[in-house]
This record gives C-alpha cells, structure tokens and sequence, in this order.
C-alpha cells in the first residue's frame, strides 16, 4: 500500500499543478505505479500543510499583494534550494493517516473480497484512488466474482477548479 500526499503550491509550482493532481496519475508515481501490483492511494494537502513562508502567508506586509510576497519568499535563494533539494518538510494532520490506515490498509486486511464498489464508497472528498486492486461481480444474474484487477477512481474537476470524489 502507497499513500502519496498531493502538496499544492501553485505560487511556486505553476509548471508543476501536477503535483496535486487528483483526476488522472501524476507525472511521476502515478504513472510509474498505474497497473501495477501495488495499491496507490492519493491525498492532496492544502497551502498550510508547507510551513514554508508560513509567516508572510499569515502576515504580509501589504494585504493586497500577498501573493506575491509569497512567491518572493518561496522564490528566495535560501527557500527555493531548501525546497526543491527534497529537504520538503510537510506538516500532516494524524487524522489523515488514521483514516487512510482505518479506510483502506485495515478494512481490507479484514475483507478478501475487496469488492470495487465497496471500496469507491470508501472514498470521500479527500482520498483518490489512483491504484486499486479491487473486484466486480459479474454480469449476469449468477453473482460470480470477477478476479481482482487494476481499477483507478480518479476525482471529478469542477468548474471551480474543486474536486470531488466520483458517483
């Protein structure tokens, strides 16, 4: 089980959104991991999960241009080498990795079956399933169960640019 954690710093990572990406595989995990045997899950942080800058975000000088005060900070020689040298420090909630372990890695140790559409209800707003081994049961009437197989629940994009976990 994989549980990758979708940072979102759009002042500095403008060519790179794809970071936090929830509706297709990341450039780089995701589709290294897409159809393979391993169970990618997906969870997307939120600007405060990066405490980079964290005081000029809080406090800037001039409210109307805290974005670029926050770009100028991230952008900075000493902030930009401490980021992009994968010296990353994120700041993740506890809650987030209970559920995870509770919603998925412990649930299915208890249920073999592993049924796709149980799992997709599992899902909420948050979490993404990029990777799932997971069954259907087949068409027909006679109720027999597929074999597991790579299924991917990607998150809907809104118009406002939110997701949301697929119907």
């Amino acid at each position: 089980y994989i549980l990758k954690f979708a940072y979102n710093l759009p002042i500095i990572l403008s060519s790179g959104a794809w970071t936090n990406s929830l509706d297709s595989p990341t450039p780089a995990l995701g589709t290294t991991y897409h159809n393979t045997d391993l169970n990618h899950i997906g969870y997307p942080l939120d600007r405060w999960s990066v405490p980079l800058c964290e005081e000029v975000s809080k406090h800037p000088r001039n409210l109307s241009n805290v974005e670029e005060e926050e770009k100028e900070c991230f952008m900075s020689q000493e902030n930009i080498n401490k980021f992009l040298q994968l010296k990353r420090d994120f700041v993740i909630d506890p809650k987030i990795v209970i559920g995870y372990l509770a919603r998925f890695v412990l649930f299915w140790e208890q249920d073999d079956t592993r049924f796709c559409d149980v799992l997709k209800d599992r899902l909420d707003d948050d979490y993404v399933l990029f990777n799932i081994w997971c069954s259907n049961i087949a068409a027909g009437g006679n109720a027999t169960i597929e074999a597991l197989s790579a299924m991917h629940y990607y998150h809907v994009k809104a118009k406002d640019g939110s997701f949301h976990k697929p119907e």
